[in-house]
């Protein structure tokens, strides 16, 4: 018999018994828009995340001194200097693309009758380039302003809401305290506000800002960490290795300098989720299509009951062993895979109102949705073997005597 035959012949028998039918796909649709619907929001999750730890800076590292890591006590001589910095960007000038101490201050800030607290996080020039940082207004602090410790400033949009009902403050002045120095501070640009993760940790309420980090003069000496970005196209495990074992030369001493990878920090959560999300994919997916396929092992042999006289007949005139395997066989995977194509599009369906909530980006990767349409006739295939090689094995003789 052709299988366009068998084809006709399995749709007509799902469409004489619906209701059963669709009871039988029903593990099938459960498991598929399992799949579907976590895989989905996973993917969409990922997405997100990666956007987010592209904000936080793109290829940015951060070497600091560590004497629990290092298990000795940190010396004074482990400590950085503006010297070790000059270093660094003489030894490393065509892999270190941009290289501050990492100083950061707070002070109270007062403009008419607001009164906050603004974080200032002392920067070079080029800061907003790679730290993906849009200017609302103004720019951001440049090698002139580093250099000749200008008091300038850059705010960010809520900030500048806050303090004075508008965004476009370029030219207004903040009195603060800054190493221990009261400065009065020109705003020189406003950023726009960060839809970023890492944008408001540590920040509560405080307002944030941008200043020359020549500015904390004080800290410029026994400084613990820096802050720097390496050239595209590099290793940041290589390059950190690289530059910890240059520093451990330098200051003569074995261990002690460690390095904080952007893209370590990103691999490490990408990979904890997706190992989470794959776990509760299998576990409810594997539970979903075994009961489905076990369904569909069910129904079939029932149909195979039901249907004795008829395979009789067909045995009798001529039909082979592998003719009514096939039969039975097809139908089982129809089942299967119409029960597949249900749970993707109930699966997708999920997903985006579970992307909706999280009001995320939905991102379907096609490889799931193929691999599980796979899935799904290759359960139809495993669980309709038996009840189709059963059929096939029946007597014609007592086949045709089956009332």
């Amino acid at each position: 018999m052709l299988i366009g035959e068998n084809i006709k012949l399995a749709l007509l028998a799902i469409r004489a018994n619906k209701m059963r039918s669709f009871l039988t796909m029903l593990g099938i649709i459960i498991g598929i828009s399992s799949v579907i619907s976590i895989t989905s929001i996973g993917d969409s999750a990922r997405a997100l995340l990666t956007d987010q730890f592209s904000s936080f800076g793109k290829n940015r590292m951060i070497i600091y001194a560590d004497s629990e890591l290092s298990k000795d006590e940190i010396r004074y001589e482990d400590l950085f200097q503006m010297k070790d910095i000059d270093n660094l960007k003489e030894k490393f000038k065509d892999s270190i693309a941009y290289i501050v101490p990492s100083v950061s201050g707070s002070s109270e800030v007062r403009v008419g009758r607001v009164e906050s607290t603004i974080i200032m996080e002392g920067v070079d020039q080029d800061y907003d380039v790679y730290q993906n940082i849009e200017m609302l207004h103004g720019r951001m602090i440049s090698g002139q302003d580093t250099d000749s410790r200008r008091n300038r400033i850059v705010i960010d949009e809520e900030g500048a809401l806050k303090l004075f009902g508008r965004t476009d403050v370029l030219g207004e002045s903040l009195t603060l305290d800054i190493d221990e120095k009261t400065l009065v501070m020109t705003i020189i640009g406003v950023t726009a506000k960060s839809d970023s993760i890492f944008a408001s940790v540590g920040m509560s309420n405080n307002l944030k800002a941008y200043i020359p980090y020549t500015l904390f003069s004080s800290r410029l000496k026994d400084m613990p960490i820096l802050d720097f970005y390496t050239g595209e196209g590099l290793d940041q495990r290589i390059m950190g290795n690289t530059i910890t074992n240059y520093l451990a030369k330098v200051k003569d001493r074995q261990r002690g300098f460690y390095v904080f990878e952007s893209t370590q920090l990103q691999q490490d959560e990408l990979d904890k989720t997706l190992q989470t999300i794959s776990v509760a994919v299998g576990a409810i997916a594997g539970i979903s299509l075994v009961v489905g396929g076990i369904g569909i092992m069910n129904i079939m042999l029932v149909s195979v009951t039901e249907r004795t006289r008829e395979i009789g007949i067909r045995k009798a005139l001529g039909a082979k062993r592998r003719d009514i395997l096939l039969q039975f066989l097809i139908e089982a995977v129809i089942l299967s895979v119409i029960g597949g194509i249900i749970g993707l599009v109930l699966g997708i369906l999920l997903g985006m109102a579970g992307a909706k909530l999280a009001d995320i980006e939905l991102v379907v990767n096609p490889n799931a949705v193929i691999t599980a349409l796979i899935f799904s006739a290759m359960v139809g295939i495993f669980f309709g073997l038996y009840p189709a090689n059963k059929a096939a094995k029946l007597n014609p003789i007592e086949a045709l005597r089956y009332e």
